[in-house]
């Protein structure tokens, strides 16, 4: 059975890093000089203002799109760790049982 090396665990971890990272920069360059969301022409037809709301949005949604996407690649991430373990164990206890075998027919 083949070990993982460091430089592998290491380019691992700078390509989850670049993959988490890039949508950062594009969302951040996205957002306007002033910070604020322009406000739309005209409503819809059929729209109807609710009373006491804000006229602009309090959230900027390129941070929420950055938090979704750093969330699922965490998660990916994560389970690609969980299977990298489960696969390792697996492979360690078909290599006890062989062993076992090859004992046994001796």
């Amino acid at each position: 059975m083949r070990r993982i090396g460091k430089k592998t665990v290491l380019a691992a971890l700078a390509m989850f890093g670049v993959l988490t990272f890039a949508p950062l920069g594009v969302a951040l360059a996205q957002t306007s000089t002033t910070g604020a969301v322009a406000p739309a022409k005209s409503p819809p037809p059929g729209f109807e203002k609710v009373a006491g709301a804000p006229d602009t949005e309090k959230i900027d949604a390129s941070r929420l799109v950055v938090a979704a996407y750093i969330a699922i690649f965490v998660g990916v991430f994560g389970y690609v760790v969980y299977v990298a373990r489960s696969q390792a164990a697996m492979a360690k206890e078909m290599e006890s049982l062989a062993s076992r075998i090859d004992k046994g027919a001796s």
